[in-house]
């Protein structure tokens, strides 16, 4: 068969209409050359000439003002961000604080949006800035331009940015560590902690659950425990805050009656050297709504995040990891300070809580749990090596302390919060005195356990401990450190009931011995000797009386162990001592004659002016008792 396709497409070739090629040159003869001219323009710089003020402040480097600082960081590039915000640190680090305070409100406008940067350089530099800028100023100079960081503080900790929003709490860090009174009094930052690891349920208002962040850079128990440990923060300050009213509220005077007085002020001024407290004049009614609306909403959310973490108790006991470690000590404060908080309403908020969740506390935290230790990984066996360590690692910078592997501080602080609710574990108490006895200093939790335990009034609770701290006071390592204990508890429970079941009076009699020593005592236990001896307890009474001579002989060279290299508290400290003198009940002639050669002899040194004053004085009182 011919094949007719190649001749069909030569022929459709030819058929073609073909363009010629022109042999013409394509440039006329003479400028085939190339043209060597161009034109300059002149380029003006602005300002680059411009004479600098002697006292204009300059950056180090850049040699740039503040104005022109602050222009760059309104950029868009965030390298130009980041030296704006490095020029204005060297400003304000360098410079006093004088020449910094008429820029201070401009500078502020310009920093405080940098915290919702997209950039996590540019933000983590902003908050630098920000944390040597109040570094700089006091808090009643903050006060009036404070609200312009609250409010981008809450935009940030609301942001869609998980950076952004993780990034803020190191801007609450800042300001609980430079102005934490300011930070207390605004409360409207507290619903945003939750909204950070939480969101509301459309049944109702007060319902909230869980949420999980996926885009966040660390896991979502680390990142609880960062926002459970500023909230602990956030409400320990406000706790401060409460304390500081109401020690500024009870301020008592001391007035020095003289010959020439003739009259004493019922009234006096403030004090000019009074701490600054910045108050919104919140009613105790509304404070009381608000905490127990704000408990509502907390207390579910904190005993979840906890059962999410820790293991299950028919599986592991007590044994926990090192994050639920961080989130219980997180938990249990959170709860303290809220009691705390209620207890500034009356009687009527504490009560509320206890009946609405101290069943729950003692499901979720004792029941098949207490006492808790570190174990090996406990409920996260899933987890790879390196996320695991990398948890760890998170969740230690978090504790207050390093890590006990028995737990002890968050086990006391579980004492606590029973002893306060109430809770009846007996547990908790054997856990007290096991820890009373191993340890070899002054525990603050230990001796607010006993607070709580003496403020129970369960008189067989109380001669039990007296019982195990006399024990241990026998021990001359251990008598400073058991001291405060049995003081606590002397000065808040009847002596005389206690002294039917236990041998407090042979304790409160080996009190004067202590300042007859030539062991170095601390200046704690001289004023609570002193406290102690103005109640007139008769076993204390009649140990004074007896060894009065020997405390006199021995005040010029006793030594105070908190006040070395003081020498002006020293004295303060043996003259406070010396009223003893006052308090001696067996007074006579012979003690008087010896006490009057003593300062014929300059035997008290400095403190001789106020041991005669003592002296002329119990003199007196013995004339008109002998009268």
């Amino acid at each position: 068969m011919v094949k007719t396709g190649h001749k069909k497409f030569v022929k459709k070739e030819k058929a073609r209409v073909k363009l010629r090629k022109s042999y013409k040159t394509i440039l006329p003869k003479g400028q085939n050359v190339t043209n060597t001219e161009f034109k300059v323009k002149r380029i003006v710089i602005r300002e680059q000439l411009k004479e600098r003020g002697e006292n204009e402040l300059l950056s180090v480097q850049r040699k740039l003002s503040v104005k022109e600082l602050m222009s760059r960081l309104r950029h868009n590039n965030s390298a130009v961000k980041q030296d704006g915000l490095s020029g204005l640190l060297e400003i304000i680090t360098l410079n006093p604080t004088s020449v910094i305070k008429s820029h201070f409100s401009s500078i502020l406008d310009s920093v405080s949006p940098l915290m919702l940067d997209i950039s996590a350089t540019t933000r983590k530099a902003a908050v630098k800035l920000l944390s040597a800028m109040f570094s700089q100023v006091t808090e009643e100079e903050l006060a009036p331009l404070f609200e312009i960081v609250v409010r981008y503080l809450a935009c940030a900790m609301s942001h869609l940015d998980a950076g952004v929003r993780e990034d803020s709490l190191l801007i609450i860090d800042v300001l609980l560590e430079q102005c934490p009174i300011l930070t207390a009094n605004y409360r409207s930052l507290l619903p945003h902690f939750l909204d950070m690891i939480s969101s509301q349920t459309r049944s109702h208002e007060q319902a909230r659950q869980l949420t999980v962040d996926l885009d966040s850079r660390t896991t979502t128990t680390v990142f609880r425990i960062k926002v459970l440990t500023r909230l602990r923060s956030m409400l320990l300050a406000i706790v401060h805050l409460f304390k500081t009213k109401s020690s500024s509220s009870n301020v008592s005077r001391e007035i020095v009656v003289t010959s020439s007085t003739r009259h004493v002020p019922l009234y006096c001024s403030q004090q000019p050297g009074k701490s600054f407290i910045y108050d919104k004049k919140i009613t105790s009614n509304e404070t009381l709504d608000d905490v127990q609306n704000y408990t509502q909403m907390l207390m579910p959310l904190l005993m979840e995040t906890f059962i999410e973490v820790v293991a299950d108790r028919k599986q592991a006991g007590s044994d926990i990891v090192v994050e639920a470690v961080a989130l219980l000590q997180c938990v249990v404060d959170i709860i303290l300070n809220v009691l705390h908080i209620l207890q500034q309403s009356g009687t009527v908020g504490v009560s509320w809580f206890k009946q609405t969740y101290a069943r729950s506390i003692r499901e979720h935290l004792y029941k098949g749990r207490f006492p808790y230790t570190v174990g090996s990984w406990g409920s996260t066996p899933n987890k790879n090596a390196k996320q695991r360590r990398k948890d760890s690692e998170a969740a230690l910078k978090l504790l207050d302390s390093s890590l006990d592997l028995h737990c002890t501080g968050q086990n006391l602080s579980l004492c606590l919060l029973a002893f306060q609710l109430n809770i009846d574990t007996p547990v908790t108490l054997d856990y007290v005195l096991t820890s009373i006895k191993c340890s070899r200093s002054l525990k603050p939790t230990i001796l607010a356990c006993l607070d709580a335990l003496v403020s129970k009034r369960d008189l067989r609770q109380c001669i039990t401990v007296t019982e195990t701290l006399l024990s241990l006071a026998k021990d001359p390592d251990l008598k400073f450190v058991v001291f405060p204990y049995l003081y606590n508890i002397v000065i808040r429970v009847d002596v005389n009931k206690l002294a039917k079941k236990t041998r407090i009076e042979d304790w409160l009699d080996t009190l004067p011995t202590y300042l007859c020593q030539k062991q170095a005592i601390p200046r704690s236990v001289v004023d609570s000797i002193m406290t102690l001896a103005a109640r007139k307890i008769p076993a204390l009474q009649n140990s004074i009386d007896s060894h009065i001579e020997v405390i006199l002989d021995c005040l010029p060279e006793l030594e105070i162990s908190d006040c070395q290299g003081n020498t002006d508290e020293v004295l303060s400290v043996k003259k406070s001592l010396a009223r003893l003198i006052y308090w001696v009940q067996d007074w006579d002639e012979e003690l008087s004659e010896e006490i009057c050669v003593a300062l014929r002899k300059q035997h008290f040194g400095p403190l001789t002016p106020d041991v005669q004053d003592l002296w002329f004085l119990r003199n007196e009182v013995y004339e008109k008792s002998l009268a």
